[in-house]
């Protein structure tokens, strides 16, 4: 992920500790291990969170806050600008995609020793079908493929690999996890 985006994300986790968000889009899902290349941050929050989240983030704030009716987003929105990134922050209300109780589906995935609040990529997956976003909605669904191998081979094993609810192995590590394997049943 870009410095400049990892260092504003940095930021907003530290600004934001305790308060109802979770990330959304491409950096959310390059947090879970889907290889996008993120531009932006995108922020999921209730209607009434977001006016805490102004509050806190006004230093960086570069719109006003603003209702958007369009294309049923139905939702609160606001722009802010921290190390030339843009942030922008959702107070859903009614929005087509995304349902009221989205954020009692947040998950944290921890990012180089951060506990980032996350939407599921399960849940991603139904937005981007949403929006017609087939590029995004590919490369979840492969990552998924990914993710139900990596639980037959726990399943196999008879024992978790790993005790957390996601857990992502990168190709290469995988190999030499295999080759580990492999090499454990020849010589012992």
């Amino acid at each position: 992920m870009n410095e400049k985006i990892e260092k504003a994300l940095k930021i907003i986790i530290k600004k934001l500790d305790g308060l109802n968000y979770v990330l959304i889009g491409s950096v959310n899902l390059y947090i879970q291990g889907i290889n996008v290349k993120p531009r932006d941050i995108d922020i999921l929050t209730n209607s009434d969170e977001i006016n805490k989240i102004i509050k806190i983030l006004k230093e960086y704030q570069t719109k006003e806050m603003y209702f958007d009716k369009s294309e049923g987003r139905n939702s609160y929105r606001v722009f802010f600008k921290i190390n030339e990134i843009e942030i922008e922050v959702l107070g859903n209300v009614n929005n087509i995609c995304r349902s009221k109780d989205s954020l009692d589906k947040k998950i944290f995935i921890n990012y180089k020793g951060i506990e980032i609040p996350c939407m599921p990529f399960e849940d991603e997956l139904e937005v981007y079908r949403k929006i017609g976003g087939e590029d995004k909605v590919r490369l979840i669904k492969d990552m998924n493929k990914e993710l139900l191998f990596f639980n037959k081979l726990q399943r196999w094993m008879g024992r978790p690999i790993c005790h957390k609810k996601y857990f992502y192995l990168d190709k290469w590590s995988f190999v030499h996890f295999v080759s580990g394997l492999i090499l454990g049943f020849i010589f012992s």
